[in-house]
């Protein structure tokens, strides 16, 4: 996929089920903003049938440097979604 940087934030949910976001810098946001994210990203993923939960596995968001995509990836699985 060539040179990329993470460009949103790697999702999780808590060992206590709560929803928990972190950036690229690895400090926490709100929950309120993770669930937001996870519901943005889990309706596209939805749409596209690729996940049927949106808080399945852990997501990443990567944009690529070299292309104006953003890539969706999940553990094992990559999604181009071109805008």
């Amino acid at each position: 996929m060539g040179a990329e940087e993470t460009f949103g934030a790697l999702l999780k949910t808590s060992g206590s089920g709560k929803l928990v976001a972190f950036t690229k810098d690895a400090e926490a946001i709100s929950e309120k903003s993770a669930t937001t994210l996870i519901g943005t990203l889990g309706a596209i993923w939805k749409r596209m049938n690729v996940v049927s939960e949106a808080t399945a596995g852990i997501l990443r968001v990567h944009k690529l440097l070299e292309d104006p995509s953003f890539y969706f990836t999940k553990i094992g699985k990559t999604v181009d979604c071109r805008l």
